[in-house]
């Protein structure tokens, strides 16, 4: 297609010839804008996270100081029941000391033959050799019977 020429028209207006009559123009009255109100600025003179962490570390030290003292006072506690425990053996073995001594093993032997028990070596030992059995035990179990004396 052919290129269409760039045609621009200019069209200057005009009134005609007449001279236009001069207005002057009134002066306006001036307009005052309404005073702005300066807002007071919010200032924070203590930064919260700052105020926050220093809270939590003074709440720290007190509780590390409090475990602190419950560790000394506890501590005391187990320095008195290592004593006590020691004073106990000592005690133990003073009592174990006399009832050893009070012991009269010939006074023993009496009353247990007094009872009829018998010494050991004057009992009869007699072995018995089970038949396998499915549900007696382990097969080849011995018994051993000891007699007494009646």
């Amino acid at each position: 297609m052919a290129k269409k020429p760039d045609v621009q028209y200019i069209c200057y207006q005009t009134e005609g010839s007449a001279a236009r009559k001069l207005e002057f123009l009134r002066p306006r009255p001036k307009t005052s804008l309404p005073a702005l109100k300066k807002k007071k600025a919010t200032v924070i003179r203590l930064n919260p996270l700052a105020t926050l962490g220093t809270l939590m570390s003074l709440i720290m030290l007190i509780l590390m100081i409090v475990s602190g003292v419950q560790i000394t006072g506890l501590q005391e506690d187990t320095k008195a029941m290592h004593r006590y425990v020691n004073d106990l053996r000592a005690e133990n073995n003073e009592l174990k000391d006399i009832y050893e001594s009070n012991i009269d093993l010939d006074e023993i032997e009496r009353q247990a033959i007094a009872l009829g028990m018998i010494p050991v070596e004057e009992a009869q030992r007699i072995t018995v050799s089970l038949p396998d059995q499915d549900n007696a035990g382990r097969p080849g179990d011995q018994v051993a019977l000891v007699d007494g004396v009646d």
